[in-house]
């Protein structure tokens, strides 16, 4: 999720790859989760980043982008329910 918002910020994927690895990294040798580094953390790595990065990084934000048939999206999980519950 971390590479796709470099992404849609315009970094080609490859860089964004790795630039997440590089944060990684410091994120261990901190100690610290993904999710507990700062905004001036991350702003060390791609000074472009803004404070909408944790929002778009929660985990319900991170799921509903995934909006392929069958994927993990709010409403390919509710369309899988009601045809599976159709068939019942």
């Amino acid at each position: 999720e971390l590479a796709d918002y470099f992404v849609a910020k315009g970094m080609p994927f490859r860089k964004a790859h790795a630039l997440v690895g590089n944060i990684v990294l410091f994120a261990e040798e901190k100690g610290a989760r993904l999710d507990q580094l700062s905004i001036e953390d991350y702003r060390i790595f791609f000074p472009e980043v803004e404070p909408s990065l944790f929002t778009y990084l929660s985990a319900r934000n991170a799921v509903e982008r995934k909006r392929t048939q069958g994927g993990t999206g709010s409403q390919a999980v509710e369309f899988a329910l009601h045809s599976t519950l159709k068939h019942r």
